[in-house]
């Protein structure tokens, strides 16, 4: 874990109340520099994570909780998760029922157009590839869903870090 010293006393006093989460309202920055932006929002993420550990719900309910976290969450997803989730599918499904649902959806839509293809005459390039296509598709709906997140988190690795248990 790196530890960064982030020096609040150049932020204003809006920017600072904002990032220690004294209130949601994000501050004026025009004619601010970007380099004290960046700490500012920094500090929220910081926030946030914190947050998420000690109250999940209160974070997910914040208004810029999916404009701030959403690319954070998506890199752990698919960094840390899917390689675990693709690596232990058949555990992954039988301990998720949620995420089993979105699974049988896509898969069952996939092969829907596929035979839609071949009953028209029309090629359909990614036959080969439907079962991977699914799976790829089923985990990109479940991550955007906190609930399903958590099943996941909990099913491969023990524990929540973004998800809602």
């Amino acid at each position: 874990m790196n530890l960064e010293y982030l020096n609040p006393t150049k932020l204003s006093p809006e920017m600072l109340s904002y990032a220690l989460g004294q209130t949601n309202l994000f501050p004026a920055i025009i004619g601010i520099p970007r380099k004290q932006t960046i700490v500012m929002l920094r500090m929220r993420r910081a926030f946030i994570r914190n947050l998420l550990e000690q109250h999940a719900t209160s974070a997910y309910r914040l208004p810029d909780f999916n404009e701030l976290m959403s690319a954070e969450i998506w890199q752990y997803a698919k960094q840390k998760l899917r390689p675990l989730v693709f690596l232990n599918w058949e555990s992954i499904i039988r301990e998720a029922p949620r995420f089993r649902d979105i699974f049988s959806h896509e898969s069952a839509k996939q092969y829907r157009e596929y035979h839609e293809a071949v009953e028209a005459n029309r090629s359909f390039i990614n036959h080969r590839y439907l079962s991977i296509l699914s799976k790829r598709k089923a985990f990109a709906t479940a991550v955007s869903d906190p609930y399903i997140l958590g099943e996941i988190e909990i099913a491969c690795t023990g524990t929540t870090r973004y998800g809602l248990p």
